[in-house]
C-alpha cells in the first residue's frame, strides 16, 4: 500500500510539474507584427531554466520587467501555439502549450484638434491647430503611427482647392487657406497615409469640418 501511495505521489508530481498558463496582458488575443507582452504562469521551481517558443513566423523575447514576463510577435494572422519546455541533451522538451489567435491591429482614426469623423469646429481652433493626429481607439494597446502624408481641400466661393501635405504637420499654404474660412466653410482632410507600429502601410479616410 505504501509503495502504491508513493507511485501515485510521484505520478501526481510528476503532471503537476507540467501545469502553467500563458496570459496576454492586454487582451485576449495577439495583435500581428508588434510585441505582444505575456506572462507566464507556472509552478516551475526554477522559471529561468524555461524555453518559451511560439509556432510560424515568430519570435519571443524575455521581458526585463519580470523573471515571469515575455514579448511575443507574430509575423501572420490566424492561430499560434506558445509552446513552453526545457532543454535537456540539446534536446527542446515541451512541457505545456497553449493556443491564441493572432489578429490585425484595427485602424486608427484620424483627429484634427479634438475633432474626428464629421465635426463642427469653431474659427479659433481651426486656425490654432496645427498638425493631424492619429490613434487607435477602444483598445488598450499603445501603438504610434507615422502619418506620412495626406490632403486637406478647401471650398472658397464655390471652388475646391486641394493641398498636399507632408507629415503630420499643416504647410504655410493651408494655414492661409483656413484662416480665410468663415461660418458654413468646409474643410475635408482626406487620403491619410500612415504606417503603424506593425509595419503596414494604411490609408485612412480622415475627416470632415464643418466651421461654426
Amino acid at each position: 500500500l505504501l509503495f502504491c501511495m508513493l507511485l501515485f505521489m510521484a505520478s501526481y508530481m510528476a503532471v503537476v510539474s507540467l501545469v502553467g498558463t500563458i496570459t496576454p496582458l492586454k487582451t485576449n488575443f495577439l495583435y500581428v507584427g508588434v510585441d505582444n507582452p505575456i506572462r507566464l504562469t507556472t509552478n516551475e521551481l526554477n522559471p529561468k531554466s524555461l524555453i518559451v517558443k511560439s509556432s510560424g513566423i515568430s519570435s519571443v523575447m524575455k521581458d526585463t520587467l519580470g523573471v515571469e514576463l515575455y514579448k511575443v510577435r507574430i509575423n501572420e494572422v490566424g492561430t499560434t501555439t506558445i509552446s513552453v519546455g526545457v532543454r535537456s541533451d540539446k534536446v527542446f522538451k515541451t512541457l505545456f502549450t497553449q493556443d491564441f489567435n493572432v489578429i490585425a491591429l484595427p485602424d486608427p482614426v484620424v483627429y484634427f484638434g479634438a475633432n474626428k469623423g464629421d465635426a463642427i469646429i469653431a474659427s479659433e481652433e481651426l486656425i490654432s491647430t496645427s498638425a493631424l493626429i492619429c490613434r487607435i481607439e477602444n483598445i488598450d494597446f499603445e501603438c504610434l503611427f507615422d502619418i506620412q502624408s495626406f490632403t486637406l481641400s478647401v471650398n472658397r466661393e464655390g471652388n475646391w482647392y486641394d493641398y498636399e501635405g507632408q507629415g503630420k504637420y499643416l504647410s504655410a499654404q493651408m494655414k492661409e487657406e483656413l484662416l480665410r474660412a468663415v461660418s458654413g466653410s468646409r474643410i475635408f482632410i482626406h487620403d491619410v497615409h500612415v504606417k503603424g507600429c506593425d509595419g503596414q502601410q494604411r490609408i485612412l479616410p480622415g475627416l470632415s469640418l464643418k466651421v461654426r
